[in-house]
C-alpha cells in the first residue's frame, strides 16, 4: 500500500503567517524561541466519532464536556501579555470547541489584553447549523474572532450550505474558510493526513496508518513554535500526542512561559532539531514535523533569530568547500558577516564559484593561515580523512576554531595533544560542532560573545575498528584504542 500525502492549502496560510512572525519577533531569555502558535483543546467533547480521528473510539476517548478552568486562563492572558505576545491562538485539536457555551469570554480577554493576537477556530459546523448557532457564531466575532474554519464531512452539498451562510452573515472568505473534508481516500479526504503519534490505525487501497516500527529519522519543528494546552491546563509538547504521553507541566501550576523554558522542552528541542525521534510518543510518529516555518529553522532564525544581539560584524575563514560549508556559509552569512577567506586544499570548480559568489579570497595552501590576519574565527568543514592534519597544522593560531565535526584520532596522537605545552590555549581556542550540522555555529557565537570556555572531552569509540581486527583475529594493542575527540558544549539554558 502506498501512502499518497494530500497537503492542506491551509498549511500554506499559516506558514507565511508564522514565518512573517518569526521574523519581527526577539527571543525570550537564554535564546528560547518565541512562542508562534498556541492550539487550546477548550474542552473534552466531541459531537462526532469520525473513523481517521482517535476520537472513535469511545472507551479511550469519552466525552466530557469540561472546559479549561477560566482563571487559568486569565492568569495565562496575563503571562503572555508579560512578553508582548502577538502570535496565533486557535481553538481546536482533542475537541469541537463550538459545545463551549462561553468561548466568547475566553475570546474577549484574549482581544482586551493582546490586540495583535489572530484568534482562529477550527470547527465541523454542525453546532452552527443548531438552533441559535448562526447568533452564537456572530457573538464570537463581535468578540475578537478573526477566523472560523469549518471542515466538512458529510459530502459536497455541505459547501453551497455553508456558503449561502457566508453570504447571509456578510462574512469574507478569510473570516470563514470551508475545508472540504469529505474528498475519499485517493485524496486522504481532504486531510494532511497521519498516524497522530501512533494514535490511529487505519488500512486501505490507498494508504496504511499505524505506529512506525521505527522512527523515523527527520526533524522536527513544531516544539519551537507551538504549543498545546489541554481542558484541564496540561501544556503538551504537541498537538499531535493524542496519547498524552508527553506532558510539559500545567498552566494552572506554572507560567507558560517558565513551561515552555524548562528542561523538558529544551532537551526535546535538541532531539528533534537533530532529527533525534527515539523517544516516545515521536518513535512511533509518522508527522512530517517539517511542513511549517522549514525556512527558518534551516538558516537559524527560528531557534536563535537573526536578531541575536551580536553589535560586531565578524569576518569569517572558512576551511573546506563541500556542501556542510556552503551552509554554515548561508547561516554566517545570515547574520551579516563576512566570508574573508576559502581555504581548500584542492583548486577545485565548486571553490572557485563560492570565493566568487561570496566576494572571498580563496588560498589553496592552509600552511598560510598565519599571514591571514583580518579573520575573527575559523570553520573548518572537510572530509574525515583530512581533518587529522588540519587539526594539527592549525592548532597553534591565536583564533578560535570551530570544527564542523569530531576526528577520530589514535591515543598516542590524542596524548600529543594532551601534553602539549599549548594545550590549554587549544582548549580555549578550538570547539567541535556537537550535532555536526551548522546550528552549531549559533552555539558557537554565543561562546565567543559569553567569552565562556569550553571544557573538552573524549569518549571511547574502537567498535568499527575491533570488528576488523577481530576478523583478521589480531590481538588488540593498547595503542590501537581510538578516541572520538570532540566537545561537551554548555548548554543553552546556562548562559
Amino acid at each position: 500500500m502506498k501512502k499518497k500525502l494530500y497537503t492542506d492549502i491551509n498549511i500554506s496560510r499559516i506558514d507565511n503567517f508564522l514565518n512573517d512572525h518569526l521574523e519581527k519577533t526577539e527571543n525570550l531569555e537564554n535564546g528560547i524561541p518565541p512562542i508562534s502558535s498556541i492550539e487550546f483543546s477548550i474542552n473534552g467533547a466531541c459531537n462526532r466519532r469520525c473513523f481517521f480521528c482517535p476520537r472513535v473510539d469511545e472507551k479511550k476517548y469519552p466525552n466530557i464536556l469540561k472546559n479549561l478552568d477560566f482563571k487559568a486562563f486569565e492568569n495565562l492572558i496575563d503571562d503572555l501579555k508579560k512578553i508582548s505576545f502577538s502570535g496565533r491562538i486557535s481553538f481546536s485539536v482533542f475537541c469541537e470547541p463550538l459545545l463551549t457555551k462561553n468561548l466568547n469570554n475566553y475570546i474577549s480577554v484574549i482581544k482586551l489584553e493582546l490586540k495583535e493576537v489572530q484568534v482562529e477556530i477550527v470547527t465541523n459546523g454542525d453546532p452552527i447549523l443548531a438552533k441559535g448557532g448562526r447568533e452564537k457564531l456572530m457573538k464570537l466575532y463581535s468578540s475578537g474572532l478573526d477566523n472560523c474554519r469549518v471542515s466538512l464531512y458529510d459530502g459536497e452539498h455541505q459547501v453551497k450550505i455553508f456558503e449561502d451562510l457566508k453570504r447571509d452573515l456578510n462574512l469574507t472568505d478569510e473570516q470563514l474558510i470551508i475545508r472540504k473534508r469529505y474528498l475519499g481516500p485517493e485524496e486522504s479526504y481532504g486531510l494532511t493526513i497521519s498516524n497522530r503519534a501512533g494514535s490511529v490505525e487505519i488500512s486501505n487501497d490507498v494508504f496504511q496508518l499505524k505506529p512506525l516500527n521505527e522512527p523515523l529519522k527527520q526533524p522536527c519543528h513544531y516544539p519551537f513554535y507551538k504549543v498545546l494546552i489541554d481542558n484541564d491546563g496540561s501544556v503538551l509538547m504537541c498537538s499531535n500526542d493524542w496519547k498524552k504521553e508527553k506532558i510539559m507541566g500545567n498552566i494552572k501550576e506554572d507560567s507558560i512561559i517558565n513551561i515552555w523554558s524548562n528542561h523538558k522542552f529544551l532537551e526535546l528541542r535538541k532531539k528533534l532539531c537533530n532529527s533525534d525521534r527515539n523517544h516516545s510518543p515521536c518513535n512511533v510518529c509518522d508527522v512530517n514535523g517539517t511542513l511549517n516555518d522549514k525556512n527558518l529553522l534551516k538558516d537559524g532564525n527560528l531557534i536563535f533569530p537573526n536578531r541575536l544581539k551580536i553589535k560586531k560584524k565578524y569576518n569569517i575563514g572558512i576551511i573546506g568547500s563541500g556542501n556542510i560549508a556552503k551552509e554554515y556559509i548561508k547561516v554566517l552569512k545570515s547574520f551579516n558577516h563576512n566570508l574573508n577567506y576559502l581555504i581548500t586544499l584542492t583548486n577545485n570548480i565548486n571553490a572557485n564559484k563560492l570565493a566568487k559568489k561570496y566576494n572571498a579570497k580563496l588560498i589553496n595552501n592552509i600552511k598560510e593561515i598565519d599571514q591571514l590576519k583580518d579573520v575573527d574565527f575559523w570553520i573548518v568543514c572537510s572530509s574525515w580523512n583530512k581533518l587529522k592534519k588540519i587539526f594539527f597544522d592549525i592548532k597553534h593560531i591565536k583564533k578560535p576554531i570551530l570544527f564542523e565535526k569530531s576526528i577520530i584520532l589514535n591515543s598516542l596522537d590524542f596524548r600529543k595533544i594532551i601534553k602539549d605545552k599549548k594545550f590549554d590555549s587549544i582548549k580555549k581556542n578550538i570547539s567541535f560542532a556537537y550535532n555536526r550540522n551548522y546550528y552549531d555555529y549559533i552555539y558557537f557565537l554565543i561562546h565567543l560573545l559569553t567569552n565562556q570556555k569550553i571544557e573538552y572531552g573524549n569518549a571511547y569509540f574502537y567498535d568499527p575498528y575491533k570488528n576488523l581486527i577481530d576478523k583478521k583475529k589480531n590481538s588488540r594493542k593498547k595503542f590501537m584504542c581510538l578516541y572520538y575527540f570532540t566537545l561537551d558544549f554548555t548548554s543553552v539554558e546556562n548562559i
